[in-house]
Formats: C-alpha cells, sequence, structure tokens
C-alpha cells in the first residue's frame, strides 16, 4: 500500500483568532481549514492585518475529520511573527499562481489554504525556529536611572586586607582557585577577604579583627558560605563542598 506523502498547507486564521492564541499552545482546530487533511499533514497558520502576513506557528495533524483536527505544536507556543519580505518568497504548488502577487491584497490571495512547496515550508520552518531561540530576547527591563539610596555600612580597615594578602597569598583557602594563573597578573587581587564571625553581628562600636580572623577567598566561595547553615564553620563547608586547598591548615 502506497503511504501518504505529508503536506505542508499555508492555513488562514482570523487575525483575531491570532490574538486569542498569541502565547498558546494549540492542540486543535475547526473549520474549512481542517477539512482534506490526514495524518501527518502540516499546517502552517496565517493571519493578515493591515495587508500584511503573519506566521502563527506550525501544526501537524494527528487525526481529523471534515471540519477539525487533532494538531501538536511542532513550534511551542503561538506568537504573531509578520512576514515582511518573506512572503515574497513563498512559493505553491498545485495552482495557477506559484507566489503571491503585490498588485492585489493579501488577505484574497491566502483566503483558501495553499499547498506550499517543500523550500518554503523549510523557510517558514527555520524562521519559527529561529524565534524559539530569541523569546527569551523578549525578556527587558529599564535600568541604569540614578537613584539616591542612604545606608549604613560597617567599616573595614584596608590595612587588613593588604596585610592578610601579604602573609597568606591570593589562592582562594577553600577551594584553591588561582586568578592570576586563569585569568593573569591583572586579576591577581580580585580575591576577596572574608570575616569568619560576621561583622554584622558586631555591635555598634564595631570589634578588632586580627589576620587568624581573615579568610582569603574566591567571589564564588565566599557567595555560597554566606549561604551555608554555619558560615563561621568554614572548614565544614569546605568539606561538605567536597573543596580542598593547601592554602591554610
Amino acid at each position: 500500500m502506497k503511504s501518504h506523502a505529508a503536506r505542508n498547507c499555508l492555513v488562514l486564521w482570523k487575525y483575531t483568532e491570532a490574538l486569542r492564541v498569541d502565547g498558546h499552545a494549540v492542540t486543535s482546530t475547526y473549520g474549512k481549514h481542517s477539512g482534506g487533511l490526514t495524518r501527518g499533514d502540516r499546517m502552517f497558520v496565517i493571519a493578515t492585518h493591515h495587508n500584511e502576513l503573519y506566521l502563527l506557528g506550525a501544526l501537524e495533524v494527528l487525526r481529523s475529520g471534515e471540519d477539525w483536527a487533532e494538531v501538536v505544536s511542532l513550534s511551542g507556543v503561538f506568537r504573531i511573527i509578520p512576514l515582511r519580505g518573506l512572503k515574497w518568497r513563498l512559493r505553491f504548488e498545485g495552482t495557477s499562481t506559484e507566489r503571491l502577487s503585490k498588485d492585489s491584497h493579501i488577505a484574497r490571495q491566502v483566503r483558501a489554504s495553499r499547498k506550499l512547496s517543500d523550500e518554503s515550508a523549510k523557510l517558514l520552518g527555520d524562521l519559527l525556529a529561529a524565534k524559539l531561540r530569541l523569546i527569551e530576547g523578549d525578556i527587558w527591563a529599564q535600568e541604569g536611572k540614578t537613584k539616591l539610596v542612604t545606608l549604613s555600612k560597617r567599616e573595614r580597615d584596608p590595612k587588613l586586607r593588604s596585610l592578610v594578602l601579604a602573609k597568606r597569598g591570593t589562592l582562594c583557602e577553600i577551594c584553591g582557585f588561582n586568578f592570576e594563573a586563569i585569568y593573569g597578573k591583572f586579576a591577581k587581587t580580585c580575591v576577596q577577604v572574608h570575616h569568619i564571625d560576621a561583622l554584622g553581628k558586631a555591635g555598634r562600636n564595631g570589634v578588632t579583627t586580627s589576620l587568624d580572623d581573615l579568610l582569603v577567598i574566591c567571589p564564588n566561595c565566599h557567595s555560597a558560605l554566606h549561604k551555608y547553615k554555619n558560615p563561621n564553620n568554614w572548614k565544614a563547608f569546605q568539606r561538605a563542598c567536597g573543596l580542598s586547598s593547601d592554602s591554610r591548615d
């Protein structure tokens, strides 16, 4: 028995439907555009507005009836993507006009479902795939405005940082990370200094700090250590994370 060759059809939906399904997954369709399709056929769903053609998504037919079809989305949730110049590159099969004309209104030319050439189906499929990769790029926020903030800050003596680095070096004392070896000399002092007993617990007059109260540490270990159940016990943190360094006993 000869197997059915899957068809790629350009199917028109109303623009109001496009607005309704934007951002949603489609699992079924109803109407004349679903009739005559069989399992494996693909629908590239479009809409028109102000003489522009919009691509919404691609569906593959699972089963169908006279005016309905159960489908699976090949392109994730539907999006309203303007085709712009791409629409003039579309080619159709089994029709007297193999391409869209700039001399006639777009909606009239796509009112009936049209069979796409394999090259045109690939063109639309590639556009949908590219849109999926860029969805995260649609997320944005306004940043960079100046803002006056008043806060209190614990004083730190910069001499202690210089002294502890001079005495114990610039390798992370928890994991052994070496900024200079990885990035070069310019990054040697990117290492941070951690207070084993957090300064935030000190009173208003502060505390006296010695070099033994400090830990030379990389930013990753520093951030994780502050989230550890007992940030004061850096050796327990080191063991729990399976880290090792010969920088300090």
